[in-house]
């Protein structure tokens, strides 16, 4: 018997996401790192096609991954992209909210559904508690690094609905830990570059 869950297990994945701003941090004086961010894309890929192929199924996985690629391979996908777009203090909220939004709306969803079953009349926990908590994590993220200019206003109002939006589509082929990260990342990355290109 397990110790602990394959949704708990992935559940703490997902916590773990913003564990990659430590990218940051690192000094990449000799060589340019994003093609080490991408090599690990690369690999991460590599054996995930190689398990489908041997149909390998690992603990943590839903049913239906055992057929296509799994949830993990796709939040690699997003991690490069967000490091690869945004700097630090931009990519600090779409991390902290991919890491974070995602398991609060499926246990919101749930909680939702489990009042639906019992016919409460009013469920406010999916998607309000996931925009609440993007709310929280951009304008903490905005307060932190004193982004008070036009532009950071607008990203810290705007990416949040992103972020939850991202989430809701339910692809056959693509997962939602990708959109999750990819999506609110390429969103900022131009709002940011027309801001530049009209001189805000």
């Amino acid at each position: 018997m397990s110790v602990i869950s394959g949704t708990a297990f992935r559940t703490l994945l997902h916590f773990s996401i913003p564990v990659w701003l430590i990218y940051y941090f690192l000094e990449w004086k000799t060589f340019n790192p994003l093609p080490v961010i991408w090599g690990i894309v690369v690999i991460v890929w590599s054996l995930e096609i190689l398990r489908l192929k041997k149909k390998v199924f690992i603990f943590g996985m839903r049913e239906y991954e055992k057929k296509r690629v799994a949830s993990y391979a796709w939040g690699a996908v997003g991690v490069a992209v967000t490091l690869s777009l945004l700097p630090f203090e931009l990519a600090v909220p779409v991390l902290f909210a991919g890491g974070f939004v995602d398991p609060v709306c499926r246990i919101s969803r749930s909680m939702k559904i489990s009042h639906s079953m019992k016919t409460t009349k009013f469920c406010y926990h999916y998607p309000l508690f996931p925009i609440l908590l993007a709310y929280f994590i951009y304008i903490a993220a905005g307060i932190l690094f004193g982004n008070s200019d036009p532009v950071s206003i607008l990203i810290m109002l705007s990416a949040p609905l992103v972020t939850v939006i991202s989430e809701y589509p339910r692809y056959v082929s693509l997962d939602d830990d990708m959109l999750i990260l990819g999506v609110p990342a390429v969103y900022i990355y131009i709002v940011s570059y027309l801001s530049c290109l009209v001189g805000l």
